[in-house]
């Protein structure tokens, strides 16, 4: 039985660059709690010139998209030829009247603490993915309680053909957020959006693949001498690194019908009441990673930002 209650904390180093692995710190893992190594992540020194100000980039670069030559799993449903401007129409609860255009009226049963059974744990995999989970094995080992919310349908900025925006820290996605009315999506939230009502591990179920979401790619390693020297080769670094997938352009929906919930781009929420850090990281992103809905990140102080790190916004329902 796996439970979501244990947080990790490792470092890992590569050359004379001290480095948090993004998804190793903290991620209480479904596949036997292990610690997932993710992406390598600059320390919060690496980003601190960029604290307190808006980069140049984030008044119109949105998004990079840079597919470049990386192969999906042959078992992916992923489409990654699919025209941006093709958008794949997805299912989701009547709102009625409850939240405004773009957004999914989320209304359930959430629960703090979730146990899955990992049936097929992929063999020496440092991420410790697990390949299918027990059907009907999926039990609320904590206090329920009732969750009523809006969230977008898509990733921001929620333009069905553009790239999910990224390189945000949480204050920019906050400030975002704010700019149209609405608020950062709170961590326990974001759980009952992906698993739904049955509380699935996977946001499209118990088995990992095929999946419909853009995730397991490939992890191509990034050039910090590049990274470091700022604004202009960052974001050309950032381009090289992106493989998110244009909004709208897969299958993937949760039970509640939001949109590359799991995989595609880290999402920042609101940590729960208690967390040392304001922000926590959610869902992970198209790499090798956990991708199960209770895969988070507490580590990054607000003001970090990286190149697979986005966000959605959410409100009060009506």
């Amino acid at each position: 039985m796996y439970r979501w209650d244990k947080v990790r904390r490792a470092a890992w180093f590569t050359g004379f660059w001290a480095i948090a692995a993004l998804g190793c710190d903290a991620r209480p893992m479904v596949s036997a709690g292990m610690i997932d190594p993710g992406p390598f992540a600059p320390s919060p020194a690496h980003v601190s010139a960029f604290a307190g100000r808006e980069p140049e980039w984030a008044a119109g670069q949105l998004g990079f998209g840079a597919l470049g030559e990386i192969d999906l799993p042959l078992d992916s449903a992923v489409d990654a030829g699919l025209p941006e401007a093709s958008v794949v129409k997805v299912p989701g609860l009547d709102t009625h009247g409850s939240c405004p255009t773009g957004m999914v009226l989320v209304d359930g049963e959430s629960c703090t603490e979730v146990e899955h059974t990992c049936l097929n744990q992929l063999k020496d995999d440092p991420a410790r993915r697990c390949l299918e989970f027990k059907p009907g094995a999926d039990v609320c080992v904590a206090p329920r309680g009732h969750l009523r919310f809006c969230m977008d349908r898509y990733e921001w900025p929620g333009t069905p053909g553009a790239q999910p925006r990224v390189l945000v820290s949480y204050f920019e996605a906050e400030k975002s957020c704010k700019s149209v009315g609405k608020r950062m999506c709170k961590e326990d939230e974001f759980y009952l959006a992906c698993e739904g009502p049955e509380h699935w591990p996977y946001a499209w179920g118990h088995v990992r693949h095929p999946s419909p979401c853009n995730i397991d790619r490939p992890y191509l390693m990034v050039d910090w001498n590049k990274w470091a020297k700022g604004t202009g080769p960052m974001v050309e670094e950032a381009k090289r690194l992106d493989q998110a997938l244009p909004i709208g352009a897969s299958k993937c929906w949760s039970p509640y019908g939001i949109h590359d919930i799991a995989g595609n781009v880290d999402e920042w929420t609101t940590s729960r009441p208690g967390r040392e850090l304001e922000g926590s990281l959610n869902g992970g992103y198209w790499g090798p990673v956990q991708n199960a809905c209770r895969y988070v990140t507490l580590v990054h102080g607000p003001e970090f930002l990286f190149y697979q790190i986005g966000f959605r916004c959410c409100s009060d329902a009506k």
